[in-house]
């Protein structure tokens, strides 16, 4: 089947977009009345209102996957219901695959290298792909963390030690969250002081609570509720108690920059303890 471009080139509008996903597995039928009507589908695809591209792909065992990317969800249940669809998805079921599931989901991102130049949305050279930088930086740290004997954990260098510096990242981004409007599963809104308070002993611990926090952090900055987010962000400081209001560009700048600032501390106090950490330069994560 002709599948385009593959990857797919970028398929990202201001509104996000969606994705079909088609998991199969083909029977032994019909091979060659199957790819007549898997091209005609293809074809038949382009000429629909919101359609986008395709990406398809089948091993030797006929496992394949096959992902249409639309507008919106009204156009890609526009296009389930075009008749000769119909059709096509009726012969499916009964002739061509022995199994299938289909699967709809919403885009907010996409990047990566695509014919040697780097994709991404608009979105994605600011904090969707900060908060992707900040989980892949914290896990370089963590790594190098549990190369470090634990009685080393609270050994004081500058005032600093590893164990108060991963409880200082973790409580004050918990409360930055909060402050920008973040939501969060653990009924943080009801709870707020006990959740951005909470300390962590175990690097076990340490490493859990700060992976499910960056990952908190991926899906706030790259999903639609962060779009919400407006100026100005009140707050009261726990550290003076002086109450600001920031404009939201500064919070967020703010927001990334104490993260980046307090692992430069970090990876100080590990190193004065014998411990090096991988680079963590942003340039190092594209490559």
């Amino acid at each position: 089947m002709d599948s385009e471009s593959f990857p797919q080139k970028p398929v990202l509008g201001p509104e996000g977009a969606v994705a079909i996903i088609f998991s199969n597995q083909r029977s032994d039928a019909d091979p060659e009345g199957y790819q007549a009507m898997a091209q005609r589908m293809v074809d038949l695809a382009r000429k629909q209102p919101g359609y986008l591209g395709i990406e398809s792909v089948r091993d030797d065992a006929g496992r394949g996957i096959t992902v249409s990317y639309w507008k919106d969800r009204a156009s890609a249940l526009a296009w389930k219901a075009v008749d000769e669809h119909l059709t096509a998805q009726s012969q499916g079921q009964k002739e061509w695959y022995r199994s299938y599931v289909v699967r709809v989901s919403r885009i907010d991102a996409e990047y990566g290298p695509v014919d040697g130049q780097w994709l991404q949305a608009a979105d994605a050279v600011g904090p969707a792909l900060w908060a992707r930088y900040n989980a892949w930086a914290n896990h370089r740290m963590l790594e190098a963390t549990a190369r470090l004997h634990e009685n080393h954990y609270d050994v004081e260098i500058g005032r600093k030690t590893v164990r108060g510096l991963w409880n200082h990242l973790i409580q004050t981004d918990r409360a930055w969250l909060q402050r920008l409007g973040a939501a969060h599963s653990d009924a943080a809104a009801s709870q707020s002081q006990e959740w951005t308070e909470t300390e962590f002993h175990s690097l076990e611990d340490i490493r859990r609570e700060r992976t499910k926090l960056d990952q908190d952090i991926i899906e706030y900055f790259s999903g639609m509720e962060f779009q919400k987010l407006s100026s100005p962000v009140n707050y009261t400081s726990v550290i003076d108690a002086k109450s600001r209001s920031l404009d939201a560009r500064i919070a967020l700048f703010h927001f990334f920059n104490h993260q980046t600032f307090h692992r430069g501390q970090l990876t100080i106090v590990l190193r004065q303890l014998g411990v090096s950490s991988e680079m963590t330069d942003i340039v190092w994560m594209l490559d």
